[in-house]
């Protein structure tokens, strides 16, 4: 019998629907993208996947390939898959090996002239993947590799090449740095917008800028600046000051260590926690007992070995406060619906939690938002200045501006929805899912208990009824295995584990399996001097309800 979990998950990696987005722009679901007017690099086409990955067209050495955008890494590959001929300005044999959760890219670094929308780097240095291992999301989505948005420190490129060449090199920054560079009258930062595909949604908006904002999303210059936590380390990790459930909050105890790199020393404050925003994570990576405190509060919910099975229709108010404001997390971010066949031959619909739970200790973070997360926000991401002499002035930091109220997105979930479940085959009820996951269950172990529902929808409920391998005691599978590059710095070896980022659509069944569709990104920016004021672009869509290279002989620093 093929299992719900695996079967459901195995449909959301692959039954993907394209959703492009430009900037600005009008997204369809068909015909040809309109080409819009705008400022150099505003006309950037973004393609929104099924909300599993979002990525862009960039051209490298005269070709044009499909990258996915990450803010959780800082590296820019191509290749391994169906690689044309690119036109390289130079060549070398320094190689670099990309590990991933699940999965690897290797290859030699190389260069060539690069363009994304209006800029353009003569000669930017990239991985040329030649060999790849154990990512096949890639082959299914056409993608062709990934754009780091992180720091340069992070790059593993960056430290390959100063460590071969010597650590006055410069020829190893991002491409993102590199623009910044060559254009010193524009500020070090960039934004996202995050379509949504909804459940049947039409039209899906989405932006991306560099040291732009787009129209009507300018106030975000006066949300609370969240600095970077810790200061040390060269990823978009910020403190998180609360997340609320109906209400109620949830007791953090960061994880993070005191002693988090040699010679750094980290307290996070009582009842916080250091989240990492990461553009590159398709479900938000939460501890286990947070997941159970989010989904447990959802009458009629299901555990089942580590996972939730959530009725389609309800679901609860999930606010995370960053810099003391709440932004609220539209209901549709938080479970997947899916069409099964049960085991008695029928099609049924389940509904299952988004927000998984992941052990994020290794990374030095306590929860990952992603894509779930940062799908409800207008997000800007400031690398920070310095001056002429390479003295930091302004620190980098994060501001957040909410796109919907907290009752806009309730409203927006029960119509979206209901419209979407009535195109479905019929929701499966509590005792069908029961039925299905307890013949599961007896496959793998007889004796297991039968999943139970969270009737009276308590927060109570943190000790999930299991079965199988986890009741017996096994532990459960990492969903952030990754390793680390034999040719990072001692800092990027305790920090590589999340540059490259995961990207996919996570399988939620212990015993049947995770199901990942791995897709990743690397590339990011940060400069100093004098700016010009910040422009505001108009984009036309109308909106939806619903790592651094400090060197002496260059302006630009990261």
């Amino acid at each position: 019998m093929r299992g719900l979990f695996s079967t459901l998950f195995f449909s959301s990696c692959f039954m993907f629907s394209a959703r492009t987005l430009r900037l600005p722009l009008n997204r369809r679901d068909s015909g040809a993208p309109t080409q819009l007017n705008g400022q150099a690099g505003a006309n950037l086409l973004i393609t929104n996947t099924q909300n599993a990955q979002y990525t862009t067209q960039i051209t490298l050495g005269g070709q044009n390939f499909t990258v996915l955008m990450d803010t959780g890494s800082s590296d820019l590959w191509v290749g391994g898959f169906q690689k044309p001929q690119i036109q390289y300005t130079n060549t070398t044999d320094i190689s670099v090996n990309l590990t991933y959760a699940i999965g690897s890219a290797s290859g030699l670094v190389d260069f060539a002239a690069f363009t994304l929308g209006g800029y353009h780097v003569p000669s930017q240095a990239f991985l040329n993947v030649n060999q790849s291992q154990d990512m096949p999301g890639n082959i299914q989505t056409g993608l062709d590799g990934y754009f780091g948005l992180s720091f340069s420190r992070l790059s593993s490129i960056n430290v390959a090449l100063q460590r071969a060449w010597g650590n006055d090199t410069t020829v190893g920054r991002t491409a993102l740095s590199n623009i910044f560079a060559q254009n010193p009258s524009i500020r070090n930062f960039i934004t996202f917008l995050l379509g949504r595909s909804g459940d049947l949604d039409d039209v899906t908006n989405g932006v991306f800028t560099i040291s732009e904002y787009a129209d009507g999303y300018g106030n975000v210059e006066k949300a609370p600046k969240l600095s970077r936590f810790p200061p040390q380390v060269p990823q978009w990790n910020t403190l998180l000051d609360a997340m609320h459930v109906n209400g109620e909050a949830y007791p953090w105890k960061s994880t993070v260590p005191s002693l988090l790199l040699p010679n750094v020393n980290v307290t996070v404050p009582q009842g916080k926690a250091v989240a990492l925003l990461d553009s590159g994570f398709t479900l938000p990576q939460l501890p286990a007992d947070a997941v159970n405190f989010i989904y447990g509060k959802i009458p009629g919910a299901i555990s089942f070995a580590g996972s939730w099975v959530v009725p389609c229709n309800s679901s609860v108010n999930l606010t995370f406060t960053f810099g003391g404001q709440e932004y609220p997390v539209h209901p549709l971010d938080l479970t997947i619906p899916s069409a099964q066949v049960f085991a008695d031959g029928k099609n049924r619909t389940v509904c299952v939690n988004s927000y998984q739970a992941g052990n994020t200790s290794a990374n030095l973070v306590d929860l990952i938002l992603g894509q779930g997360f940062l799908r409800n926000t207008y997000a800007s991401f400031d690398f920070g200045d310095k001056d002429a002499n390479g003295t930091i002035t302004v620190e980098p930091f994060i501001q957040l501006m909410s796109t919907e109220s907290a009752n806009e997105v309730q409203a927006d979930f029960m119509k979206s929805r209901s419209e979407a479940l009535s195109q479905l085959p019929p929701e499966a009820t509590p005792d069908e899912i029961k039925a299905e996951l307890a013949a599961e269950s007896a496959g793998q172990n007889p004796s297991g208990p039968v999943p139970s529902a969270n009737s009276q929808g308590s927060a109570a409920e943190k000790e999930a009824d299991v079965s199988g391998d986890v009741a017996n005691g096994a532990p459960a599978k990492s969903l952030l295995a990754g390793g680390k590059d034999s040719d990072a710095s001692e800092l990027l070896d305790k920090v590589d584990k999340f540059g490259p980022v995961i990207v996919g659509l996570l399988a939620g069944n212990i015993l049947i399996g995770f199901l990942l569709c791995v897709l990743g990104v690397i590339l990011v920016i940060r400069r100093g001097r004098k700016v010009s004021p910040t422009r505001t672009i108009n984009p036309s869509y109308a909106p939806v309800a619903t790592k651094g290279v400090d060197t002496e002989d260059v302006e630009y620093r990261d």
